[in-house]
């Protein structure tokens, strides 16, 4: 066979030999990618997608590529699903929040990344998506547990505070009006509003580091001052939040 014959051979067989290569890293990656991959023509219609994003919808990888997103897509009406893919960049990717739902009818949270590809002169859509189902629960129930802590110290008859750096972070309603100041006006403000005089402010101040550095807590009678100027004593004890001391939650206690 002539030498030129065999080179193109030699070529063509390496060529082949790379493409089955990428095939077969393809394939590994749609089996095994642990998000859901989706990639979509500009119409919607699912080409291809990882075995991730049948399990999230519950239906087998035949049954997908059968499919259109306006049959998962639970918040973006379809209409304006058009618009979200021409919108989407070839060079950088969209993230947003949605619903999808599977095919048994119920719904998981959805964390997408969406970008325009090219292949083989053709435009598609392709999507990352991760299931945060599990995530947005916990976000709730923090959400509740703060909303129902907020709802306590509004009621509560002791003062509560945060403090950073010796400033008010933040203050129940029952410690401003304690001191007589109006909801959120002692946010910002320096702790040493509150007390009787400069000595008083750096002694608590030199006392509470110490303790607070040392055993994390600090419990001190002090002689405060209210908005009006009227004198007030209270009973406060501190928590630090941080090794340093640097951020700590305290309650007072009127004991005039």
């Amino acid at each position: 066979m002539p030498l030129q014959f065999q080179n193109i051979s030699f070529i063509q067989q390496q060529f082949i030999t790379q493409m089955q290569a990428h095939a077969q890293r393809y394939e590994a990656f749609m089996k095994f990618a642990s998000s859901g991959v989706f990639i979509m023509d500009m119409q919607g219609n699912l080409k291809e997608c990882s075995q991730m994003a049948a399990d999230m919808l519950g239906y087998s990888m035949e049954e997908m590529i059968t499919l259109n997103v306006t049959q998962w897509e639970a918040m973006v009406p379809p209409e304006e699903i058009a618009k979200l893919f021409q919108s989407t960049s070839t060079q950088t990717p969209i993230h947003f929040e949605s619903k999808h739902k599977r095919k048994d009818g119920t719904f998981y949270d959805a964390a997408i990344s969406s970008v325009q590809i090219r292949i083989g002169g053709e435009t598609f859509i392709y999507a990352s998506v991760k299931d945060i189902t599990e995530q947005k629960e916990k976000e709730m129930h923090l959400k509740n547990l703060l909303e129902q802590q907020k709802a306590l110290y509004k009621v509560q008859t002791i003062g509560f505070i945060f403090l950073k750096n010796r400033y008010f972070e933040w203050t129940n309603e029952t410690f401003e009006q304690l001191f007589g100041y109006e909801i959120g006006e002692l946010q910002g403000q320096s702790a040493r509003i509150i007390y009787d005089s400069d000595d008083q402010f750096e002694n608590y101040g030199r006392e509470g580091y110490e303790a607070l550095k040392k055993i994390g807590t600090f419990t001190k009678e002090i002689q405060g001052v209210k908005k009006d100027g009227t004198k007030i004593t209270l009973l406060t004890s501190m928590t630090a939040l941080k090794e340093d001391a640097s951020e700590a939650v305290g309650v007072a206690f009127n004991i005039t």
